[in-house]
């Protein structure tokens, strides 16, 4: 055998574990995907793959254009888009494990790599992120390929990593604006660090820009102008940053309530990892990533002190930070193990915990009376809400989804028009229904927890708007109303001698055929069935 034929057969067998180590991430992903939305926002996703419009959230604000068209191009192949969305999450965890391989090969050793992709195969948030339809498996895709080529130009000085590196910030906007956003100070430190010439730093600028653009541009004119783009943002956002932020006029205990939730989310998913690197750091001399802090700092800091600061509103926005903290643990394990089963045993005594919490029993059914709970169970119950992100919840989510769809499609195919009430104490989720049932009308209230009136929204005609009124008229329509017999207004219904059409135990909704009721409204934590006309603005 000639040597390069040698040498290539060699590099072959090399590969083999890290191509096994792919094969399970997908067959783990694979065997547990979901079939139905998740999410609230899912279901904008999944308007946005027919009909692209930002002012009818579909999708909600800001946009996510690339995420959209490439969902559209894999619709051709996988014609159901909640199915789709979650295989295209899993190319996207694949292609986050390539280039994790690749920066521990930069950054310490091809073990490390290893290392890297065996934590991000079995880590519980990447686990359940990939499982649903949501976009949080890009974002760490993004984040690991932009991590890729800014450590390589960082670590070899070569320029053409910087440029490809500033091609995928500007498209990552595109995709979610919040990587751009928050790798913006990297991309500086790498760009303006002494030793870079002046063309090279205005190509990497233009380059970014230009990228910007592609994605910028048609978004803007799809919302009619800057000036409306720029309000559907603040309406979006600025609800929850006013809620929570001391930045935005929020009481400070509100901030220090997210704080604490940013700490318990990223000790749930990342705890492990970072009591590893911690106490192998304090037994270890000199540090693997020592040369690199700055550049790591720039890599995390940005994210966190805005989901700190600012807002975060799950933990599958920690997909934007875990691919550093995956790498600084490998890099730790590597360097403090002096061989390769000491190595795997490490790992996988960091893995352990994740896989015995993505495994447990979960909240199910749970969550709304977790959510409404009181006094000396409000503790109780917001732990107990931490285990909500599991395999089995994902299950319950999609029996719950095909129960639901299932005993209404039965319900509404009298050829009688519908009603559908909701607020967001129901069994159900509003949005799940709008999409499962576009022609039926449907109302959304939402309320505080002591009941006070917040929003009322309307579905009808495939379009969302916003209402004033906290009373509808049913007109004639086989009215169905999907409330938490935990909420008051569940109870008020049981009190009145009302019971639900049961679904799956103790979830389902309460049917009235047409012509008993002529007006349905909330006052508080009361619900009221009776004859008063009132109207509700279109959208």
């Amino acid at each position: 055998m000639r040597p390069k034929e040698k040498l290539m057969k060699e590099s072959y067998w090399r590969h083999i574990p890290f191509v096994a180590l792919c094969a399970v991430f997908v067959a783990t992903r694979l065997f547990f995907i979901s079939h139905t939305p998740y999410e609230y926002d899912s279901v904008n996703y999944a308007f946005g793959l027919y009909h692209f419009s930002i002012p009818n959230t579909t999708p909600h604000a800001p946009g996510y254009i690339f995420y959209v068209f490439l969902g559209k191009l894999m619709l051709h192949v996988i014609h159901d888009p909640f199915r789709m969305l979650p295989v295209l999450n899993c190319i996207a965890g694949l292609l986050a494990m390539v280039f994790l391989f690749r920066i521990g090969g930069l950054l310490y050793s091809v073990r490390t790599g290893y290392i890297a992709a065996g934590l991000f195969v079995f880590n519980p948030l990447v686990w359940y992120c990939g499982e649903v339809a949501e976009i949080y498996s890009i974002e760490a895709a993004l984040s690991a390929s932009l991590g890729y080529l800014f450590l390589k130009h960082f670590c070899h000085g070569r320029i053409f990593p910087l440029y490809w590196g500033s091609l995928l910030l500007g498209i990552a906007g595109g995709f979610r604006q919040n990587v751009e956003v928050f790798l913006i100070p990297l991309w500086l430190y790498m760009v303006f660090r002494t030793g870079r010439r002046r063309r090279e730093q205005l190509l990497c600028l233009a380059l970014l820009i230009a990228a910007t653009a592609l994605w910028a541009i048609p978004t803007i004119a799809n919302c009619g102008g800057l000036g409306e783009y720029m309000r559907l943002n603040r309406e979006t956002l600025l609800f929850y940053f006013k809620e929570y932020s001391v930045f935005y006029g929020a009481p400070l205990a509100r901030n220090l309530f997210m704080v604490l939730k940013v700490f318990c989310w990223t000790m749930l998913f990342m705890g492990p990892m970072l009591l590893a690197s911690a106490l192998i750091a304090i037994h270890l001399r000199p540090l693997p990533w020592r040369r690199y802090g700055v550049f790591f700092a720039l890599w995390i800091l940005p994210s966190l002190f805005f989901f700190c600061g600012v807002y975060i509103a799950k933990p599958g926005y920690l997909l934007a930070i875990i691919i550093p903290v995956i790498v600084i643990t490998a890099a730790a394990i590597d360097a403090f193990s002096r061989s390769r089963v000491q190595a795997a045993a490490l790992s996988i005594a960091i893995a352990v915990p994740g896989l015995v919490y993505l495994f447990s029993p979960g909240v199910g059914g749970n969550e709304i009376p977790l959510q409404l709970s009181a006094g000396q169970n409000k503790a109780s119950a917001a732990f107990k809400r931490l285990f909500r992100y599991t395999i089995n919840d994902v299950k319950y989510s999609d029996a719950l989804n095909d129960a639901f769809v299932s005993s209404l499609r039965e319900k509404t195919g009298k050829q009688r028009p519908a009603l559908f009430i909701f607020t967001n104490f129901s069994d159900w989720n509003f949005r799940f229904a709008n999409y499962y049932f576009p022609d039926v009308e449907a109302h959304e209230f939402i309320f505080q927890r002591n009941y006070s009136f917040i929003s009322h929204t309307r579905f009808a005609h495939g379009r969302l708007g916003e209402c004033q009124d906290i009373s509808i008229p049913i007109d004639n329509r086989d009215l169905f109303i999907f409330l938490s017999d935990a909420s008051e207004h569940g109870r008020a219904l049981n009190s009145l001698g009302y019971r639900k059409i049961a679904v799956m135990e103790n979830v389902g909704y309460y049917y009235f055929p047409s012509g008993s009721f002529s007006t349905i409204g909330f006052d508080g934590p009361k619900i009221f069935l009776r004859e008063n006309p009132a109207t509700c603005p279109g959208p």
